[in-house]
């Protein structure tokens, strides 16, 4: 298993100053490694859409020393090609197997287009 950040208080990022934001990504780095004695290397936005998540929170995660960065959607305009803008499906405890297979699979997009959603 592995443990990746997602900032000190889940703030909407697009909304915090320059140095609150990267306080609130770069602390929770620093926390989770002190507490695990071990490299976290993966990051989720808060919220993670295009309201929530520019280019300036993208920068932050890249200086903060991650790997990568999830989105909280399934596709954004890069298809998942930036290691810092990857596509994430978002699964609770209420998530189906069908439901979750359906967005392994694509269906669920396919089915929102078809639908105009």
């Amino acid at each position: 298993m592995s443990i990746g950040a997602h900032t000190l208080s889940h703030p909407v990022l697009s909304l915090c100053s320059d140095d609150e934001a990267r306080r609130e990504i770069r602390e929770n780095k620093l926390d989770l490694e002190r507490a695990l004695e071990r490299p976290v290397w993966a990051f989720a936005y808060p919220f993670g859409n295009p309201s929530t998540t520019g280019e300036r929170e993208i920068r932050l995660a890249r200086e903060a020393g991650f790997a990568c960065a999830f989105l909280n959607v399934e596709h954004w305009g890069t298809g998942g090609s930036d290691p810092f803008e990857l596509p994430r499906t978002h699964v609770t405890r209420d998530t189906t197997l069908p439901e979750f297979a359906a967005h392994l699979s694509g269906l669920h997009t396919r089915l929102q287009r078809a639908a105009g959603g």
